[in-house]
Formats: C-alpha cells, sequence, structure tokens
C-alpha cells in the first residue's frame, strides 16, 4: 500500500493540537510499515515558507503538494489529517474531523473560519470514502448534520507519547525555577480561545477559595482579549500566562501542577486531560462530551456552565487527598490505554478497507 499522510497542520516548528496529532500518527504508522507498503508524508505548497517536519526511514517520503491536485507518485490512499481534502485526487480519501464547533456554534470561532470549516465539512460529506473521528461523541454531532455519511465513519482514539510520563522531581525543581512557579498550582493548557470556557472556569477557581494560583499555557485565539479582560474583573484570580511552551516542559508543567482545569464547552478529544492523566496530575473536565467519553471515571467531571459545579470539583481533589490519589491512580492507568501504536493499527485497518477499490 502506498499512503499519503497530510503533514501541513504540523508545518510550524509550535504546532499543538491537530499539528502534534499529523505528527504522532506520522511516527507511529512508520513503525506499522509492513514490507512493500510506502508512506508519504505530504505538506502543501502554501506552508513552503515555515518549517516542517522531515522523516529519514527507507519507507517514507517527504513531499510537497498542491491544495488542489494532491501529491504524486500515485498513492493509493491519501489521509487529509484536519478535516481538509484536495479537490481533485485519485487516491481513495479519508479524513479525520477533529470536532464540530464551526457547526453548531456562532459564537467559537469567525465567521469566515466558520464557513470555511462548513466548506471542507460538505467536501468532506460528498468526497470522502473513509471519515474517522477521534470520539463517539464528535461523530455523534456530524452525523447530526450529515447523516447521509454513517456508513462511512470510524472512531480511532488518539494517543499520548510516552514522554507525557510522572517528572522526577528534579525536573520540577528546574521548571519551576525557569518558569519562576509557585510550588502548587492550577493549571490550564491549550488555547485562550472562547470555546474553552476559561472565564466560567476562572469563577469556578475563585469560588473553590482554595487559593490556587492559575497558570495557562497556550497561545490567543479568538476571543482572547475579552477573556483576559473578564478574567481579570474575578476577585482573587489572576492567571500566570506561559504562552507556548515545548513539549521539552509540559510534563513537568503537568506533573507539578495541583491539578488541570479543562472544562470546556466544546473538545473534539481532549490532549491536555490525557497528558495530564498520563503525568500523574488530577483533572477536571466538562461533565458530558468528548473528555469525559475519554477520561472516564478517571477526572472529576463538572457542569461547564456552573462555576459553582467546577468550585465543587476543584474543592474536591484540593482537600480530599485520598481522592486525589485514586484520581492519579486511575488517570495513569485510563491513559495508558491510549497509545499510538494502536491508533496507528487502527487506521492502518480502515486505510486496508479501502486499497482494494483504490487499485
Amino acid at each position: 500500500m502506498h499512503l499519503a499522510l497530510d503533514m501541513t497542520p504540523a508545518a510550524r516548528s509550535d504546532a499543538t493540537g491537530v499539528g502534534r496529532y499529523a505528527r504522532d500518527l506520522a511516527h507511529a504508522l512508520i513503525g506499522e510499515l509492513s514490507a512493500g507498503d510506502e508512506l508519504s508524508v505530504c505538506t502543501r505548497l502554501s506552508r513552503w515558507r515555515e518549517h516542517r517536519q522531515r522523516f529519514r526511514h527507507p519507507q517514507a517520503r517527504n513531499r510537497w503538494f498542491h491544495a488542489f491536485g494532491g501529491p504524486g507518485g500515485r498513492p493509493d490512499v491519501f489521509h487529509g489529517t484536519d478535516a481538509r481534502l484536495p479537490e481533485r485526487c485519485r487516491a481513495a480519501l479519508v479524513a479525520t474531523v477533529h470536532d464540530v464547533f464551526s457547526l453548531d456554534s456562532e459564537h467559537w470561532a469567525s465567521p469566515r473560519f466558520r464557513a470555511r470549516k462548513r466548506g471542507h465539512y460538505a467536501a468532506i460529506a460528498r468526497d470522502a470514502e473513509r471519515i474517522v473521528f477521534d470520539s463517539n461523541a464528535t461523530q455523534e454531532r456530524f452525523l447530526e448534520h450529515y447523516p447521509e455519511t454513517a456508513a462511512r465513519g470510524r472512531v480511532v482514539y488518539l494517543g499520548v507519547t510516552p514522554h507525557f510520563q510522572p517528572a522526577e522531581a528534579s525536573r520540577i525543581a528546574a521548571l519551576r525555577a525557569r518558569y519562576d512557579l509557585p510550588s502548587e498550582y492550577a493549571l490550564y493548557v491549550g488555547e485562550i480561545s472562547a470555546r474553552k470556557n476559561l472565564v466560567n472556569q476562572a469563577r469556578g477557581l475563585a469560588a473553590s477559595r482554595t487559593a490556587l494560583p492559575w497558570v495557562w499555557v497556550g497561545r490567543d485565539s479568538f476571543g482572547a482579549p475579552e477573556i483576559h479582560e473578564q478574567v481579570r474583573q474575578v476577585p482573587g484570580v489572576e492567571p500566570r500566562c506561559l504562552g507556548y511552551v515545548s513539549d521539552e516542559w509540559l510534563p513537568a508543567i503537568y506533573s507539578g501542577a495541583s491539578l488541570l482545569t479543562f472544562a470546556s464547552h466544546d473538545e473534539g478529544f481532549g490532549f491536555p486531560a490525557l497528558e495530564a492523566m498520563a503525568c500523574g496530575t488530577p483533572a477536571v473536565v466538562a461533565s458530558g462530551g468528548a473528555v469525559a467519553e475519554v477520561t472516564g471515571d478517571a477526572a472529576m467531571g463538572a457542569d461547564p456552565q456552573d462555576p459553582e459545579s467546577i468550585a465543587g470539583a476543584i474543592r474536591d481533589v484540593v482537600e480530599n487527598p485520598n481522592l486525589r490519589e485514586q484520581l492519579a491512580v486511575r488517570g495513569l492507568q485510563r491513559a495508558a490505554r491510549f497509545s499510538w501504536q494502536n491508533t496507528a493499527r487502527e487506521m492502518f485497518a480502515v486505510y486496508r478497507e479501502l486499497v482494494p477499490r483504490a487499485s
């Protein structure tokens, strides 16, 4: 099989979210190649000025491709990793849909962004032979808009790299010195955007009366100026904003935290919750949707619309050492079930459904 994987989301050296998905999936797929298989890791020409991932492996090729026609080399399968497919490509088409908030809400992205994403989703519903979702929750919501795609959908959970594990005390101490962090803090990891529900989480943290400082890791995104202003108005809450932090330091940031706050309005999977659990750090997450599906009983659920519910979950974790220990153990066990090796094997099963039709 000749597989072409769109690596465009990983073009930036500081890629997060979907970019890390593309990067880690590519590494995992390389580990699962059989004799005679070939993997083309492809980047759209529009990103030629940016840093890109390069893979050195006898069965892997680094290619550029045009967004209209797709890559050369006559691949059997083209996998669009960010809900986007070439307009004309002779390969069998697979697309990953990570979230559908642009279909469900007008409040969490700009009109231009939503229009572009809706166009991509419509093209996927029309052209993709297989549509891969990060969670059952995301698939169910996509089917509300495109019920005709039900037979083509597959759910393939993402993985956690082994890099995410409890950090040694010396590493945590080095982290605190590097970023001037307190010995105890609540942590948020992700974009500073409207759908992340940071204002309600700020109100919940204040209402918990735990007096924990709040550390934010992530870049500003949609609605960030208003979010910063509203959070500043919450008494007793003054986030320490670190911006983008590389994977080198993320395990120590998770490990040094008292808990992760991740009660978002909307998520397609929830990398930060799983990464925190892999580092032995309890997570407070939204009680419904994809993140609750992924974390199961290994995280504390809270109603994202209710700051008092978020406050109660935070307070329970901070004030109950037994519960905190139980969540740490459950989190480590739960996170261990999500490996990129499993993701790659399940993805190859999806690709192989199509190879006879593509040949």
